[in-house]
C-alpha cells in the first residue's frame, strides 16, 4: 500500500500550483480561440492536446515531488557514470 507523507502535503506550495494551472487554462483558452474552425467539421484540436499535456505534467509533478530524493542519492555515482 502506498503511504503518503503528510509533510509533503503540508509543505507543498499550493498557491504556486494554482497560479500555474490558471495561467495554463488561459493559454488553453487562447489556443482554442485562435485555432477553432469556423465552418470545418474535421480539425486538429490543439487545445485538447495542450490540456492533455497539462494533466500529464501535473501528474508528473506530484510523482516527482513524492519521490524520496535522499534514497536516490545512494545511486548518484551510478547515474553519473
Amino acid at each position: 500500500m502506498l503511504r503518503i507523507d503528510r509533510r509533503l502535503i503540508n509543505n507543498f506550495d499550493w498557491a504556486m500550483l494554482a497560479v500555474v494551472i490558471v495561467i495554463s487554462f488561459v493559454g488553453i483558452l487562447t489556443i482554442y480561440s485562435a485555432t477553432r474552425p469556423l465552418m470545418e467539421e474535421e480539425h486538429v484540436s490543439f487545445y485538447l492536446k495542450q490540456a492533455t499535456w497539462l494533466v500529464l505534467g501535473v501528474l508528473a509533478l506530484f510523482l516527482v515531488v513524492s519521490f524520496d530524493y535522499i534514497w536516490l542519492s545512494r545511486f548518484s555515482l551510478f547515474f553519473y557514470v
